[in-house]
């Protein structure tokens, strides 16, 4: 079990460098304004991506952390997808004029897909546990979405 810990804790590390995120603190006790637990309504908010996001920012009234996270969430998604449409056309582009660079970019799309599946796996099981992620390089859009200054 140590050693499971030990893993689980490096692999913690190394994925808060990858994404150059930090914790912040709010309140995650209690219930959301949709009647669901605020770790319940955050994971939802994560699970189902930008639609999920959209869904809890619309509906939330009460918890500010459930509001936060459902802006993280739509604002990574967002970014995630417009950068796999971005680098999906310039794949596209390339591999009929440089073939090489077409598929260097093929796997530049493969890996940021990758990089966000371990976001949203990472980001639930920090809502799980009552903890805050803060993705920081995009920290200042999430606080204009939902207009609150938690994410310093």
């Amino acid at each position: 079990m140590i050693e499971y810990m030990q893993t689980y804790f490096k692999y913690k590390i190394i994925l808060r460098i990858i994404i150059l995120g930090g914790f912040i603190n709010m309140d995650v006790n209690g219930k959301s304004s949709t009647g669901l637990d605020a770790n319940i309504a955050s994971l939802l908010a994560y699970l189902f991506s930008w639609i999920g996001a959209l869904v809890f920012l619309f509906i939330e009234k009460e918890s500010q952390w459930v509001r936060f996270n459902a802006a993280q969430s739509l604002v990574v998604s967002v970014a995630y997808f417009i950068l796999t449409i971005v680098i999906s056309v310039l794949s596209i582009i390339l591999v009929n004029i440089l073939p090489f660079l077409g598929i260097i970019f093929t796997l530049i799309s493969g890996l940021l897909g990758l990089v966000y599946f371990i976001y949203v796996v990472f980001a639930i099981i920090n809502v799980l546990q009552k903890k805050e992620f803060v993705v920081k390089p995009l920290a200042s859009i999430v606080e204009k979405v939902i207009g609150i200054g938690a994410a310093k």
